[in-house]
């Protein structure tokens, strides 16, 4: 049975990172209070650390510890989320590919406020004020020198190979 809550982290599906000018933010389940701003619904629930940190080996990309690089991102199936690791760093465009579907959101960012999603509803791009005196200075994003190249994103949805392209994210 497909739930719309589950990561589905098998064999047959990858998750991998093209090395680019994103970089992301990982963050540990307890950080994940912030959530309610964001508005996510209550069925969102936290994977837990090992799943994630199995998740990131899977990524192929470069891990390094570094306070300076950090966004966030979340990976929902219906909003579900998971993600680990305080102090480590990915750059790339993210690609999910789960057993049920895969699409991508890319958050653009802007000052301090912005992290990526990984979502089954739709591609988007979506913005949200975080009130920075709620200690939510893990968000901040460090400015990327490419931030204005356009940018190709592969999304797999249903069996379909879908490129989108997307300027002036950051």
């Amino acid at each position: 049975e497909e739930k719309n809550n589950e990561i589905y982290i098998k064999n047959k599906g990858k998750i991998f990172a093209d090395s680019r000018d994103f970089s992301i933010k990982i963050l540990i389940g307890q950080e994940f209070n912030f959530l309610k701003f964001l508005n996510l619904n209550e069925k969102t629930e936290i994977i837990s650390v090992s799943i994630a940190q199995k998740v990131l080996k899977i990524l192929k990309t470069d891990l390094a510890i570094g306070k300076d690089f950090f966004n966030h991102i979340i990976f929902c199936g219906n909003f579900v989320k998971i993600i680990s690791g305080p102090h480590q760093k990915t750059e790339g465009i993210v690609k999910f590919i789960k057993e049920k579907l895969i699409i991508l959101e890319c958050l653009s960012v802007k000052k301090n406020n912005g992290f990526l999603i990984i979502s089954s509803d739709n591609v988007s791009v979506i913005e949200k004020n975080i009130d920075p005196k709620r200690n939510l200075k893990f968000l901040e994003r460090k400015k990327t020198k490419n931030s204005s190249e356009k940018m190709e994103l592969e999304i797999i949805n249903k069996g379909k190979l879908i490129n989108i392209s997307r300027k002036n994210l950051a």
